[in-house]
């Protein structure tokens, strides 16, 4: 099963993107904030990150710099 990683700061929007990964038969792994969403990352094996730009602590752009710095082959 693959994972992907939701990074949003709107519960809502994170909700239901669960939701929609789930129907696919995958396996969501939600992050409130670019901090947790690099946490986890580094913590489980994910295939694929969506994430919003605009979050508090660290948004989208700094946490996929740092995915990168972390992960040299991830494409971002």
């Amino acid at each position: 099963m693959k994972n992907i990683l939701i990074v949003d700061d709107d519960h809502a929007v994170a909700e239901m993107l669960s939701e929609v990964v789930k129907a696919m038969g995958k396996h969501p792994i939600t992050a409130a904030n670019g901090r947790e969403g690099l946490e986890k990352f580094q913590k489980h094996s994910v295939d694929l990150v969506i994430t919003d730009l605009k979050m508090p602590e660290m948004d989208g752009n700094v946490l996929l710099k740092e995915i990168k710095r972390i992960d040299k082959d991830a494409v971002v």
